[in-house]
């Protein structure tokens, strides 16, 4: 069919032009207006550099699980998705960085010294209009022809509203080190672990992947507070095998992963570990559960109101910002961690958006796929997503 405003052909049963997002006549949906209220940040926005294309193509060849290798609409380029709510519902922007964050209570998930309470069976609105069925079409039309499997969690910061496609238990990747992050600020919480203390790097530590620890000489001395900010920030695999063993080993790990509530995440091997992978073991998440840690470390309601913020810091100052973030506006607030395992074709970003308006959780998880159509497809979805929920 063909687009009464600009003339371009779209595909049957096209609701929007796929060029300049006009709804077409012959669909059956309406827009929708929607007046958006305002919520405010309590803390002051922090501004990121912008990156250009080949910095940002840099940066998609540089991988967290693999020694090598490290943007979505379409094929070949991305599509300009619309979805049309009070005239703009999803509208694409180019730019990416960061703000703090709102601590808002959630009804559903709250937690007191990172115990889990069961959720609420009362549901709380957000503040930010939060339409659940334009939220899943624009899901469905993102991701429903890309190859492999992809789960999708989209929530409010502010409420126990959430959209939720397709979450099980996938390969975790890197994204597996935020609950090693929260285990280590647990154990700091309790005592039982000190960010200033020092730990000598052995030759035998050393694995690859991102991040310059590998590339330090045996007996550097490293505080628990780098090997944490590294593992978070450069992906660092070693740093992040290290901090398992410092933390009393998986088991401790996993004891945490069950203590709040992550019922797909588990922790099976040790980052790099290739023997283990062949012997079928792996480590696993999902979309929920990376979406429900996020929402009560936003909200303090994981380990405590410092530790929380502590975290947040950390997860602000991330150097991958190729995927989700990667086409926000510069107002745009990011806490996000990426995932990426060239081998079993997976790309994953968790992460939390946020400007003056307010913030919502967003969590893309992708296995069996090809890169650059996983890549290019969340650039747009988190570009749409932050337009629809706080442009």
């Amino acid at each position: 069919m063909f687009c009464q405003n600009c003339g371009s052909k779209n595909k049957q049963g096209a609701k929007f032009c796929s060029k300049c997002g006009t709804t077409l006549r012959t669909s059956q949906s309406q827009p929708v207006k929607v007046d958006k209220p305002v919520v405010s940040e309590v803390q002051p926005q922090a501004e990121t550099k912008v990156k250009t294309n080949s910095e940002l193509q840099n940066e998609v060849g540089t991988r967290s699980e693999k020694p090598h290798g490290p943007k979505w609409w379409m094929w070949a380029v991305p599509l300009i998705l619309v979805v049309a709510i009070g005239g703009g519902f999803f509208i694409y922007k180019n730019n990416q960085s960061t703000t703090q964050p709102v601590s808002s209570s959630v009804a559903d998930k709250s937690s007191s010294s990172s115990s889990y309470s069961a959720p609420s069976k009362a549901s709380k609105k957000s503040t930010i209009d939060f339409p659940k069925s334009t939220i899943q079409g624009t899901i469905d039309d993102a991701f429903g022809d890309m190859k492999g499997e992809t789960s999708v969690y989209v929530s409010p910061t502010d409420s126990t509203e959430e959209v939720v496609s397709n979450s099980k238990a996938q390969r975790a990747a890197s994204n597996i080190k935020l609950f090693i992050l929260i285990t280590a600020y647990q154990q700091v919480n309790e005592g039982k672990l000190n960010l200033n203390d020092k730990y000598t790097l052995k030759d035998s530590d050393k694995v690859n992947g991102t991040g310059e620890i590998r590339n330090m000489s045996s007996g550097s001395e490293i505080s628990m507070q780098d090997l944490l900010e590294d593992m978070m920030e450069d992906s660092d695999n070693t740093a992040a095998n290290i901090v398992i063993r410092q933390l009393g080993g998986m088991d401790k790990v996993n004891a945490q992963i069950k203590k709040i509530g992550a019922k797909d995440t588990k922790l099976e091997r040790m980052l790099m570990d290739t023997d283990a992978l062949k012997d079928g073991k792996d480590n696993y998440t999902s979309v929920a559960d990376l979406g429900m840690v996020l929402k009560k470390i936003y909200n303090h309601q994981m380990v405590s109101t410092k530790y929380d913020n502590a975290m947040l810091d950390i997860l602000k100052k991330n150097n991958n910002h190729t995927k989700l973030p990667h086409d926000l506006p510069e107002e745009a607030t990011v806490y996000n961690k990426t995932g990426e395992f060239d081998d079993y074709g997976v790309e994953n970003d968790a992460a939390i958006f946020g400007n003056n308006k307010g913030s919502f959780v967003i969590v893309v998880m992708s296995q069996d796929g090809s890169r650059d159509e996983q890549i290019k497809k969340m650039n747009s979805f988190g570009s749409v997503m932050y337009d629809g929920l706080l442009g």
